[in-house]
């Protein structure tokens, strides 16, 4: 079972700085309290330098494991990539220069290339979400077909109907203090009120940006993206 496994897999990376693809990162302090900067000897064109004035503050889940997610969004030539990764043991990890930018949206009617220059993108590490598995409906598999968890196991998952999915892998504790820590600083940094959707809206798909509101996810950029789903409490997300 792969959830429990979690805790010993990001320790493991963070004493080896390496991810599911053998690269080697060097560590350095970050910016903020709780961040560690994490570069590699290999190409670091997954982003591009330009600086852009952030507008934004966009939240995602990785729908991985921290090796796997670290070595996709530093993958050479991709420039698919985020600023920060938060590990679920509240580890915060940053890939690159917050003042530049990669893609991190996708295909949107609201624009991939113009939203993913002006946002700050944010992963947590989390395997999303999770189906029941057809011979044994006691175990909870994720979108790889790898047994999760098993449903007895209610610390490590959340139920959820939501975009086809009943079930959700949970955020931890030390996600949520790192998370709402790491908006405060970034909201500070850049001159942003810490405002976020109406209730109502926070887990649906927006027709435009709203103005002046700075926190969103993924999903309110794509009707197909369940990052963030409504297990997620942002009312937790308040910069204290």
């Amino acid at each position: 079972m792969r959830a429990y496994k979690l805790a010993d897999m990001e320790a493991k990376f963070a004493s080896t700085l390496t991810d599911s693809y053998g690269k080697k990162f060097v560590a350095s302090p970050g910016e903020f309290s709780g961040v560690t900067n994490i570069k590699t000897g290999q190409s670091t064109n997954f982003y591009y330098p330009e600086i852009i004035r952030k507008q934004l503050i966009c939240v995602h889940h990785t729908a991985g494991v921290l090796p796997g997610d670290i070595g996709e969004l530093t993958k050479p030539n991709n420039h698919v990539s985020v600023a920060y990764v938060i590990a679920r043991s509240g580890s915060i990890y940053n890939l690159f220069p917050d003042r530049a930018w990669s893609y991190h949206l996708g295909a949107t009617e609201l624009g991939n290339k113009y939203w993913s220059q002006r946002s700050v993108a944010i992963e947590l590490s989390n395997i999303g979400g999770l189906t029941e598995s057809k011979p044994d409906a006691s175990v909870l598999i994720d979108a790889y077909g790898k047994p999760y968890c098993l449903k007895s196991d209610t610390q490590y998952y959340q139920e959820c109907s939501y975009k086809g999915y009943k079930y959700f892998a949970s955020y931890t504790e030390e996600q949520y203090r790192a998370l709402d820590s790491l908006i405060l600083n970034l909201c500070r940094k850049f001159k942003l009120p810490l405002t976020k959707l109406p209730k109502e809206q926070r887990y649906s798909l927006l027709s435009k940006v709203p103005s002046g509101t700075t926190i969103l996810s993924h999903a309110n950029f794509r009707k197909d993206k369940f990052d963030l789903p409504p297990i997620f409490d942002f009312d937790r997300i308040n910069g204290r």
